[in-house]
């Protein structure tokens, strides 16, 4: 846990140098400096740096699939940080779906009352086990849907032919 702790405040600090604004009380040679470059530049990185950071995005993420590391975010204050709540948002191009399931958790943690609601131990519990539900049931759940769609679709198209096949008899 400490290693993904070091992981994620890497993470938000690097997050927070990326988004500082100046405050107006910079020097004026650091003004001149800022005039030259004009607005903040993409920042360059080798492919080892892209993929390292790619993996320790990807780590954290997966983290939020763990109800009890979400509680432990609130209790810790972290939903109160803008840079952290910040890093969140920035998060969401994983959001695709490509992504495993732990990205619905990056969707909810955003909400301020799944935040505070994650302060309860009780309401992480109940997470971890709604999730167990979920996946112990994943498989049988998809066939079943995919059954009930297929049977919708075929009773769709059986009561979209009887009026046709009724207006076209001889009376």
């Amino acid at each position: 846990m400490e290693a993904e702790e070091e992981r994620e405040q890497m993470d938000v600090e690097e997050e927070e140098e990326g988004s500082e604004v100046s405050s107006g009380e910079e020097d004026e040679a650091g003004e001149e400096e800022t005039a030259k470059k004009g607005p903040l530049q993409k920042v360059e990185f080798s492919a080892e740096e892209e993929r390292l950071r790619f993996l320790l995005e990807l780590e954290f993420v997966q983290t939020l699939a763990n109800p009890n590391y979400l509680h432990w975010l609130a209790t810790n204050r972290y939903f109160q940080d803008k840079a952290f709540l910040n890093y969140l948002k920035y998060l969401n191009y994983w959001r695709q779906p490509q992504y495993p399931y732990c990205l619905h958790f990056l969707e909810l943690v955003q909400h301020e009352q799944f935040q505070t609601e994650l302060l309860n131990p009780k309401f992480a519990e109940y997470i971890h086990s709604n999730t167990f539900y979920h996946w112990r049931d994943y498989k049988k759940n998809r066939y079943r849907d995919a059954y009930l769609a297929k049977q919708q679709k075929a009773g769709q198209a059986a009561s979209a032919a009887a009026p046709a096949t009724e207006s076209a008899a001889p009376q």
